[in-house]
């Protein structure tokens, strides 16, 4: 697993400390933590094929698709990309709304992340509204042959007693303003 642009490394810290679970962390920015022998941080060169990426708060920030590109490049054929961004219909008119910074300069609808994920060879989709993710699986995914995935995704809501994943085959579409 890696974490793409994982700033400082917090998942991949509470992953290890609390489940010994390794996740790898790529991150152009945050060298002066990049030596805390805490979080295993990968150099550029040293990037391979995950079976998942994650990516948070990331999407929103990317002006050139070449970019995103990049990231799915990294999902192996069989893979997982696990996206944390904005989705929206409509953008607010008001001037004061937070994701109208400067450091914002994309905005991704429905339809722009179905066109991503059919470009990228990605089938079907989760969204959590607890975790505010969207789980892209690829079409070769085990977890996708013969309508896994939707009975996967309702047997956890099912023990969960609450809907906590979303399915659809495609982009989940959850918010719709």
């Amino acid at each position: 697993m890696l974490d793409y642009a994982g700033g400082i490394g917090s998942l991949a810290r509470i992953l290890y400390k609390y489940y010994a679970i390794e996740l790898l962390v790529y991150e152009d920015y945050m060298d002066s933590y990049k030596n805390d022998n805490e979080v295993k941080y990968i150099a550029k060169n040293d990037l391979d094929k995950y079976s998942i990426v994650l990516n948070s708060a990331m999407f929103e920030h990317i002006t050139k698709r070449e970019h995103l590109e990049h990231i799915n490049s990294l999902v192996k054929d069989d893979g997982i990309l696990i996206i944390h961004t904005l989705i929206r219909e409509n953008i607010p008119k008001d001037p004061n709304w937070f994701y109208i910074l400067p450091i914002h300069c994309s905005f991704h609808t429905n339809k722009s992340m179905e066109i991503l994920m059919q470009d990228w060879g990605y089938t079907q989709s989760i969204y959590s509204p607890i975790s505010k993710c969207w789980i892209l699986f690829k079409e070769n995914n085990i977890n996708c042959i013969n309508g896994n995935l939707k009975d996967f995704a309702d047997s956890i809501n099912m023990e969960l007693q609450q809907k906590y994943f979303f399915y659809k085959n495609g982009f989940m579409d959850y918010w719709r303003d």
